[in-house]
């Protein structure tokens, strides 16, 4: 018997090696076979209200398999990870979202064709000006450079909007329309598409209502498709106003909320531009 044990384990090893060889034959040969993801790519860029939205709910603000976004945190700097609130955007905060994962989910219910992924560049800056954002600049070479990036290192994926919001740091920009227009203009001319769709945002109405500099602003921006082709308005005062338990705090920002329904009101005026 016992000089049957080691014959016996000398078979199980091999046996074992073997089939441990077979099983990664199996896994290489079947991600062979598998398809790299092609996406459907979004850039979120802007000032604050694109991802400052207090109350994240890991209840709610949940991931999906199929949403992902170009990191920009430490090692995961250019690298495709799950978008998981909060989205990598430059100022990024703990606890607080913003209106882009609303709109992939709704985007990936109603548009998404199968066996494609949605890919979120997120690139809100808080507090920044459009003139930080004019052609050539840190943050709009950032922004074009990574959904360029994203799309070239990803063949059958294409760029298919943008996600705009900003103003406040501007209103009292007497040539803000120009200076608003030239931007989409000049984007969409390096993103290689002078149709891309772009959604812009409207600001708090709470925050707006306080000041007739502030009204006239946001009319400015609501305008917009007025003046730019393949543009759209998401209204946060239609078809309710969005507002906070309490207004007055953090006044210039909507909470968490506020966000995730501003991201369905981005998806309905998306989905009007592509129809």
């Amino acid at each position: 018997m016992k000089k049957f044990i080691p014959v016996l384990l000398a078979f199980f090893f091999v046996h074992c090696t073997n089939t441990t060889d077979s099983i990664e034959e199996e896994v290489h040969l079947l991600h062979s076979k598998t398809a790299a993801p092609q996406y459907d790519i979004f850039l979120i860029a802007g000032q604050s209200n694109t991802h400052y939205g207090i109350g994240y709910d890991p209840m709610i603000d949940t991931v999906d398999p199929d949403i992902f976004q170009v990191g920009r945190r430490g090692a995961l700097n250019n690298k495709i990870v799950v978008a998981s609130e909060t989205l990598h955007h430059w100022t990024s905060n703990n606890n607080k979202i913003g209106f882009g994962l609303t709109f992939a989910k709704k985007y990936k219910q109603y548009l998404l064709k199968p066996d494609r992924k949605i890919l979120l560049v997120p690139c809100g800056y808080g507090g920044t000006t459009i003139q930080q954002w004019s052609k050539n600049t840190t943050l709009y070479n950032d922004a074009v450079k990574r959904t360029l990036t994203a799309l070239n290192n990803n063949p059958g994926s294409s760029i298919k909007g943008i996600l705009w919001h900003q103003g406040e740091h501007n209103v009292n920009t007497t040539n803000y329309t120009t200076l608003l227009d030239k931007f989409i203009g000049d984007i969409r001319r390096d993103l290689n598409d002078p149709n891309l769709p772009i959604v812009l945002g409207g600001m708090v109405p709470f925050w707006v209502n306080r000041h007739p500099s502030r009204i006239a602003q946001q009319e400015k921006i609501k305008t917009t498709p007025n003046r730019v082709n393949n543009s759209a308005y998401a209204d946060p005062t239609f078809p309710f106003e969005i507002t906070k338990l309490n207004n007055s705090y953090d006044h210039i920002h909507f909470d968490a909320k506020g966000q995730r329904e501003l991201g369905l009101r981005y998806f309905e005026k998306y989905n009007t531009l592509v129809h």
